[in-house]
């Protein structure tokens, strides 16, 4: 399958790698459209340190393959959340999920600029995946994700219709928050 991968010397190849293999309760992906994130900017340039170097984490798709995942049929269309907490340490416990030591565990394999990508059950199990309805475009789902991130924004700093927010920049999530504060 071709997939586009950043390389261990920071250079993107579009190339042929295996389809993922899946582990029981894994599923298996057809990416039909996936985003791409600012910290994938970010990679693509070097300043992105520390990290496993996946591209693509704002991917929908087709469910390909269901190996054995709970309540998950091939042919679903679904959006897949690439980071997952656990829910129950401390830091999920007090409002910061993002700082579970279990958030970045598990990925897309080999990530979301591919043709298929493994989904892992972990994260499906912690509640990491969602069924997309049939009148949502594959290319809409893939804004799930940064639009959550906006509104998670939104709600730490506790914006209510009339406040006044100011937006710097009307790049992809500038304009989302534009849309969502239009909407409080």
């Amino acid at each position: 399958m071709k997939a586009v991968l950043l390389d261990e010397d920071g250079k993107v190849s579009y190339r042929n790698v295996p389809t993922p293999k899946l582990q029981k309760g894994d599923i298996l992906v057809e990416m039909e459209a996936c985003g791409l994130c600012g910290s994938d900017v970010e990679k693509l340039h070097g300043r992105y340190k520390g990290v496993p170097p996946i591209i693509g984490h704002e991917a929908a798709g087709i469910v390909a393959k269901a190996n054995n995942a709970k309540g998950i049929e091939e042919g679903d269309r679904i959006f897949p959340h690439h980071h997952v907490p656990c829910y129950k340490c401390y830091y999920c416990k007090n409002g910061s999920p993002t700082m579970c030591p279990d958030y970045r565990r598990v990925h897309y394999d080999p990530g979301g600029f591919a043709e298929y990508f493994r989904f892992p059950n972990w994260n499906i199990e912690h509640g990491g995946l969602l069924k997309l309805p049939k009148n949502m475009s594959f290319e809409e789902a893939s804004f799930i994700e940064p639009t959550a991130c906006c509104i998670r924004a939104l709600n730490r700093y506790g914006v209510k219709r009339n406040d006044n927010v100011i937006v710097i920049g009307a790049g992809p999530i500038g304009l989302t928050f534009i849309q969502l504060l239009k909407i409080i």
